[in-house]
């Protein structure tokens, strides 16, 4: 995630092209890639995002958009991040049997929602004209039956061999968000007052 501040800090597109374009150079795999979210253009100077993706597919860059249909999971997903103080667990791991249920900020979490909302909006609207491989989290990650057909379809799109899949991580989280909020009532109350009910169980 080149383009995370914590990370690097760049000055302007050119200098973010140049990097992974360098990066892209050294690396001895047979693909190399790198993630990045509009908001991160935005801190790093790139104010036309449009124009940062095109000039990336002019290059020879190809596209894959990652995102989630179910936008209020992904932001309790950050809470459990938050909660855990680390993203990942690895398989063999045992995870706290305190984590769940915790109490939610309705607020704060109809905030995130609703932002996260918007800058998928201008995710579809950047996207728009170019030609990208779209990975739905729902669909074609969460059911571990689904996971080998979509990692071809991303290795068919890069040009590369199907390989097999294997990963050293496993969820975290339940699949029922009463499960996972202790004060599911208020949280639901707040999402359905904004209209967003069908993010809910």
């Amino acid at each position: 995630e080149h383009l995370h501040l914590t990370h690097n800090v760049f000055w302007g597109s050119r200098s973010v092209l140049a990097y992974a374009d360098g990066c892209s150079r050294m690396t001895k795999a047979v693909a190399y890639g790198f993630k990045f979210k509009i908001y991160q253009l935005i801190q790093q100077g790139i104010h036309d995002p449009q124009a940062f993706l095109n000039t990336l597919h002019a290059q020879g860059w190809k596209i894959i958009h990652l995102r989630r249909q179910n936008v209020l999971r992904q932001v309790l997903s950050n809470f459990v991040i938050e909660r855990r103080g680390q993203a990942h667990l690895m398989v063999g791991k045992q995870l706290d049997p305190n984590l769940f249920p915790f109490r939610v900020d309705p607020h704060a979490a109809l905030f995130m929602l609703e932002d996260r909302i918007r800058l998928l909006k201008e995710e579809s609207e950047v996207l728009r004209d170019l030609p990208y491989l779209e990975i739905v989290y729902e669909r074609d990650l969460a059911a571990v039956a689904a996971r080998a057909a979509s990692l071809n379809r991303v290795l068919d799109f890069l040009g590369l061999s199907q390989q097999p899949l294997s990963t050293k991580l496993q969820r975290v989280s339940s699949d029922n968000i009463r499960d996972m909020v202790e004060n599911y009532d208020e949280l639901q109350a707040e999402v359905v007052a904004r209209g967003h009910q069908h993010f809910l169980d």
